[in-house]
């Protein structure tokens, strides 16, 4: 996320329209973060949710 906040900041930053350069370097920054949104995502399904199934089953005996 950080690229795409330093490439909104270069974008943001100059007079004028963008040039194909900045496109090209937001487009890129864009792509990156959709891919690790996925990564996420993936990880998320395939691993946090069966653990938090797991943790729900575990009975701990508060007087012990």
């Amino acid at each position: 996320m950080n690229r795409v906040g330093l490439a909104n900041q270069y974008i943001s930053s100059r007079q004028g329209p963008q040039t194909a350069t900045e496109t090209q370097l937001f487009n890129q920054a864009r792509e990156l973060a959709n891919e690790r949104i996925i990564e996420s995502q993936t990880w998320l399904t395939e691993n946090w949710d069966p653990f938090v199934v797991e943790m729900k089953e575990v009975t701990i005996d508060l007087w012990e």
